[in-house]
């Protein structure tokens, strides 16, 4: 992530919760936390990814592009989309990213996206659901 898109979340109530750096291969692992929702920003091997969980959840999250697809009602749910690309649309969309997060919403918004990755599943790997 760059400087740039850092200080606007951090502008925007995020603080750093969890940060790993590897010196040999210059790996990381970066959790931003607000009061609804962590970022967590990761690379390895040179692939970087953006995923997103409830603040208080244990686990990876789910796929930003996920988040980006239910708000945009997307069906196309395998193409890679760029850390960068995710970023901009969360600055570009941050209440409506933030309002599927708050307590009230979270239920319904958790069940969504776990459909979603179902159906991602399927449409990556549609012979094994056959």
């Amino acid at each position: 992530m760059n400087k740039r898109d850092y200080n606007y979340l951090v502008g925007s109530g995020f603080h750093i919760f969890e940060q790993k750096t590897s010196e040999l291969f210059g790996d990381y692992y970066d959790v931003l936390a607000s009061p609804n929702y962590e970022l967590i920003f990761s690379s390895s091997k040179s692939f970087k990814s953006l995923n997103i969980r409830k603040t208080g959840d244990e686990g990876e999250g789910f796929d930003f592009a996920l988040v980006r697809a239910l708000i945009l009602n997307e069906y196309c749910l395998n193409k890679q989309l760029s850390v960068e690309t995710l970023v901009l649309f969360l600055k570009e969309n941050f209440e409506k990213v933030n309002n599927l997060f708050v307590d009230n919403n979270y239920r319904t918004t958790k069940a969504n996206l776990e459909k979603l990755e179902s159906e991602r599943a399927r449409q990556m790997f549609p012979k094994a659901f056959e």
